[in-house]
């Protein structure tokens, strides 16, 4: 009690948002472009002050780890006036935070040292509580600390890997020693960060305001523009993923660069997870304890090639190796498969994103997807599968084009701006480059453009939907220069609608055929993200002929029991009963003993080593005569494909694709 009288004795005073004494004229000119392009206009009240406090925590401070719940209610009781005061170009809630961050990492450099001088003792019924959306602010140093402990007893049990002896009344002063020690360098590097605390508390208040609209408006300051256009730069050598921070405190990959060593990756996509980085020339860093800057800024000192240790959104672990090198701007960015047996001749190809004409890319996706197709059409296939599992979306015309390929004509989508205007996108172009049997793979992890594309097939009756519901995304963005030339930002400035004026934000695309997956578990996608714009609808006219219903009942019917028998997704839904015990809904329920951390990456990473590889097995897997001649004379091509054919080979959701489109040919004789 006497210490929130101090902190309100101490910070009364302060924080008012009263004076004008912390000008920020970059707020007021975020907040016009806000009110001419967001497509949900915010009124700067006491509500939105109140979104705006709890933003900048989370995002200062993404798993409450150095403020309190005494500091947080300090802010919030203020909130009424710091909408107003914002809106006038005042950001003294900078000024007023800082030395309160400042003495929150003090407290925690003080409470982990004290953490270290003790032995560490280790109970078989401790937990260690992760919120997947949201944090909880502890009130006193005693809570706080114990919650270190447990962060700590948690980076001791990891410190040299899981194994399968417990660690019960383990002392290992060293690994206690080396965890405190990395913490404590965190904390330090906060402490000293380069641009200086208020400056950094300042970028952290434009993208508090910007996800205070909705969860896709972004501010990018000017280190991380540059980053930004490093990337996307021929003249530059790159490694080609693009990072950002989550709300939650995770780096994630928020583009991959076609022509990249990354693009050629085929499993590596937006939204996965970077846990881990290690070159030969560094020792391996723990990922969780930088910020997306800092990590984008080591990966510019690597040289040669790096080792990325990633996690998927549904909890799949892998490792990738990426070169750096200049971006090649080849004629075709989309790798297509050939499947065949002797009764049947498929094709394959995987699309990580809609990339544009003018990514590095003479043609666009949709083009060069197009010229996949016609060399697929040689090889005389029966059917095609392209799978849009884990793309995160892209250009919205190159979503309208693609469509185009496959369908004749018609409405694909609706959009709507922030005044209401309507506009039916369409394809306009007559006839089609494909118009054989069609299967799009999708998950939680297709978003945006994959779900206009997905939503537009199912409309017109053009492609049967095989895998998991989408994530929801039912809006748009448009980057654009911040005033002064020096930032860019990033506003969601449309919806978009299905051809009958449905959205998906919030719910996503079903499929016509579901498959096990591990993403039901988590609490992922669009509706768990914090301030989500609410799902609505419009009422307009469109035009479009759908094709004749396919046999969706029947195929729905015969991969049901398939999948019954298939001894892979039986494991599956094994191992999603086994995990379902530390997954509570919001919150992932660590236990403290290597024994029960081991028991969840065996349940995550579990897997039948003894069954053949099923794609493999079923089908010979070869590349169209034409890129077998293009291999011949170029060796990083042919390593990239090899990547791709692994990953279809043993591939079971890729099976069962197969075999859906096997049973749709037969019924379509």
């Amino acid at each position: 009690m006497l210490y929130r009288l101090f902190l309100l004795f101490l910070l009364g005073p302060l924080v008012g948002f009263a004076q004008s004494d912390f000008p920020c004229q970059k707020v007021v000119q975020f907040k016009q472009l806000l009110d001419a392009q967001h497509v949900k206009p915010q009124v700067w009240d006491e509500k939105f002050g109140a979104k705006v406090v709890e933003q900048l925590f989370l995002l200062v401070d993404p798993q409450a780890r150095y403020f309190n719940q005494d500091e947080l209610n300090i802010f919030l009781a203020n909130s009424e006036k710091l909408g107003s005061a914002l809106a006038k170009g005042d950001c003294s809630i900078i000024k007023e935070l800082a030395p309160i961050y400042k003495n929150a990492l003090t407290r925690a450099d003080r409470l982990i040292r004290a953490i270290n001088q003790t032995p560490m003792e280790f109970d078989n019924k401790d937990t260690l509580r992760l919120r997947m959306t949201s944090s909880v602010y502890l009130t006193t140093d005693d809570q706080l600390k114990k919650q270190w402990t447990r962060i700590v007893k948690l980076g001791m049990l990891t410190d040299n890997g899981l194994g399968k002896a417990d660690a019960t009344a383990k002392n290992d002063k060293a690994s206690l020693d080396r965890v405190c020690n990395k913490y404590l360098n965190v904390i330090k590097r906060r402490l000293t960060v380069q641009e200086g605390i208020e400056e950094f508390l300042q970028d952290k208040l434009m993208n508090a305001i910007a996800t205070s609209y909705d969860p896709h408006t972004e501010f990018f300051s000017k280190r991380v523009k540059q980053l930004f256009l490093d990337a996307l730069s021929s003249d530059h050598f790159s490694f080609g993923v693009m990072l950002e921070d989550d709300p939650y405190g995770n780096i994630v990959i928020s583009r991959i660069v076609p022509g990249s060593s990354a693009w050629d990756y085929s499993n590596l996509h937006v939204g996965d997870i970077i846990t881990a980085v290690s070159s030969s020339h560094m020792e391996k860093i723990d990922a969780n304890l930088y910020s997306s800057e800092e990590i984008d800024e080591i990966l510019t000192t690597i040289s040669s090639e790096v080792e990325l240790s990633v996690k998927k959104p549904n909890g799949e672990k892998i490792t990738v190796k990426l070169k750096k090198q200049k971006l090649r701007d080849d004629e075709n960015k989309i790798k297509s498969l050939v499947l065949s047996n002797d009764k049947n001749k498929f094709g394959y190809i995987n699309l990580p994103v809609f990339f544009s004409k003018s990514e590095l890319s003479k043609t666009g996706c949709a083009t060069d997807l197009a010229k996949e197709i016609i060399q697929l059409k040689k090889a005389k296939i029966q059917g095609l599968i392209l799978d849009l599992r884990n793309n995160g979306g892209g250009d919205l015309e190159e979503a309208i084009e693609l469509a185009g390929i496959f369908i004749d004509k018609g409405a694909i989508c609706i959009t709507k701006t922030q005044k209401q205007e309507t506009i039916t996108l369409k394809d306009n172009v007559l006839g089609t480059a494909y118009d054989g049997p069609l299967v799009v793979m999708i998950n939680k992890g297709s978003a945006s453009a994959s779900e206009i594309f997905a939503a537009a097939m199912r409309a017109h009756n053009r492609a049967i939907l095989v895998g998991g519901t989408t994530y929801g995304k039912g809006t748009g963005q448009s980057v654009m220069a911040f005033p002064g030339n020096q930032e860019i930002v990033k506003i969601t400035s449309f919806r978009f609608y299905d051809v009958k004026g449905r959205s998906n934000q919030g719910r996503g695309v079903d499929p016509d055929i579901a498959l096990p997956d591990l993403y039901s578990l988590y609490n992922y996608g669009e509706s768990a993200e914090r301030n989500v714009l609410k799902i609505d609808a419009v009422d307009k006219k469109t035009y479009y002929t759908p094709l004749e219903p396919m046999p969706i009942d029947l195929l729905r019917d015969s991969s049901n029991r398939r999948v019954s028998k298939n001894v892979f997704f039986n494991n599956l839904e094994q191992q999603k009963k086994a995990m379902s015990t530390y997954i509570k809904g919001d919150e992932i329920i660590l236990p403290l003993t290597k024994t029960g951390l081991a028991n969840i990456e065996l349940q995550r990473g579990k897997d039948d080593n003894d069954t053949p590889k099923p794609v493999a097995s079923h089908y010979t897997i070869k590349l169209t005569s034409f890129d077998q001649q293009v291999n011949g004379v170029d060796t990083f091509g042919a390593s990239t494909f090899k990547t791709l054919i692994d990953k279809v080979s043993d591939d079971y959701y890729i099976d069962e694709a197969l075999n859906i489109l096997r049973n749709y040919t037969q019924l379509n004789k």
